[in-house]
């Protein structure tokens, strides 16, 4: 999950970015959460002390307080070395100074200048693009008991899809390109450990994203690299279409209408 933390000392400042914040989670159904709101940069730095986060960061520069946004970012870094920094100042010149601390920043939003909440939305979903996509070691393999001596370590790129057993009610099958393993687990488990790369696109089926060459929406069906076909709900067809842009940049998928 993504944490997102605001330090704003106006009020009607951080009421925006609070809103625009919340309805790009509804919106876009982000695994995405606000975990922190202050006017105080220590209340800030106390909570990173006490909770290990990957966080977003949305920081007034001008703080009414001891230290600026554009040093509490610095000291952000090293609770959170790879977080995502958006500045957010009412003094565009103020913005060279970030250079200076050397912060990396995903933005920079001037407040009070038009289309404000929609820069605030595009950063949210910039950084949970990048958040998304970095995937740790433990994401990249998928171990699997397939008997009570014997673990398969799987690699993530090879899996296709993850499907219930048409037979055995409490068992799992996992297929890839070249092989079927069947062991003992249920989607909802599986589902968890999985990174946002696969999606829960029907109630018998969890599919690699990776690895969809059209939607058939007339069928209600995915097809995958080498022609195999898994089952997707109506419900789940344009948000599947709409996940395939932002991740792999696919345009123009064919097979039938998306309403």
């Amino acid at each position: 999950m993504l944490s997102v933390l605001i330090c704003e000392d106006n009020p009607g400042c951080m009421s925006k970015i609070k809103k625009c914040v919340e309805q790009v989670i509804t919106i876009e159904d982000l695994d995405v959460k606000i975990e922190k709101t202050a006017s105080s940069p220590n209340e800030i730095l106390e909570y990173l002390q006490d909770n290990k986060i990957a966080g977003l960061y949305f920081l007034d520069i001008d703080l009414c307080a001891d230290m600026t946004g554009i040093e509490l970012a610095e000291k952000i870094r090293a609770y959170d070395p790879r977080g995502f920094i958006v500045f957010v100042t009412a003094d565009e010149y103020s913005l060279p100074l970030t250079m200076k601390y050397r912060v990396e920043a995903l933005d920079y939003v001037v407040k009070g200048t038009p289309g404000f909440e929609k820069r605030i939305a595009e950063c949210i979903i910039d950084a949970y693009k990048k958040y998304s996509t970095a995937a740790t070691p433990l994401q990249q393999k998928f171990p699997i008991k397939v008997s009570k001596h014997t673990t398969v370590v799987i690699d993530c790129d090879d899996i296709l899809y993850f499907r219930n057993s048409p037979i055995h009610t409490h068992n799992v099958i996992l297929v890839t390109h070249n092989d079927r393993y069947e062991f003992r687990e249920n989607l909802s488990r599986i589902e968890q450990q999985l990174d946002s790369t696969f999606y829960r696109c029907h109630r018998t089926f969890i599919v690699n994203l990776a690895k969809i060459t059209m939607i058939d929406s007339e069928k209600y069906e995915l097809v995958l690299i080498g022609g195999e076909r898994v089952g997707v709900s109506a419900r789940h067809v344009k948000k599947i279409a709409l996940l395939l842009q932002k991740l792999s940049g696919l345009s123009g998928l064919s097979g039938g209408r998306f309403s």
